[in-house]
């Protein structure tokens, strides 16, 4: 035994901290996005649900109604608020970013994982983001690629329009049924 605490030693030298390869990304993204969301279809409306309230709130817009739109004729829901919008930045930077949140050390707001809007991944291999910001519409191409998801802007139009945004996205033959269940279930609060 070594009296001299100077010389002290436990019996490791170095640490090695953990990674993930870039290589793993795409596994590690379907690991997080398909198989975390079981109910796809309770899931997706939560989700964006949910992160419209946010938005109104974060708009100062506490009476505002989120609204879930079923459009028959082009087979689709979308799901509206008329809070902040995204800038083109925030997108790329924030909301195409596995992890990234605005809204994780806020105790006011429901989400702050930075996970939930990649749960429509559980349904679909891709969808429709149109934000309003600050006087321009730009809507989004939201698909999945080989390993994650992309971006793609396909349109910009001016707009007198208040900020928000619309998430839409394809319905499978039959599943409406299933989508207004998972409203009423989801939303009945």
């Amino acid at each position: 035994i070594n009296n001299n605490l100077n010389q002290a030693s436990v019996g490791f030298e170095e640490s090695s901290q953990m990674t993930i390869k870039q290589k793993n990304l795409g596994k590690i993204y379907r690991l997080l996005t398909t198989s975390s969301y079981k109910d796809s279809y309770g899931s997706i409306i939560r989700e964006f649900s949910s992160n419209a309230v946010d938005s109104n709130v974060s708009a100062g817009k506490l009476n505002e109604p989120v609204i879930v739109k079923y459009n028959i004729e082009e087979n689709s829901i979308s799901i509206i608020d008329n809070g902040l919008g995204m800038s083109e930045e925030f997108i790329r930077d924030v909301y195409m970013s596995l992890g990234d949140s605005t809204k994780d050390r806020n105790e006011f707001q429901i989400g702050g994982w930075g996970i939930g809007s990649k749960s429509i991944f559980s349904y679909t291999t891709h969808y429709t983001l149109i934000s309003r910001y600050n006087g321009e519409i730009k809507t989004y191409i939201i698909s999945e690629s080989e390993d994650l998801p992309d971006a793609l802007l396909v349109n910009t139009e001016l707009t007198d329009e208040c900020n928000g945004v619309e998430i839409k996205f394809e319905v499978k033959s039959g599943d409406y049924s299933r989508f207004k269940t998972a409203c009423e279930n989801q939303l009945k609060y």
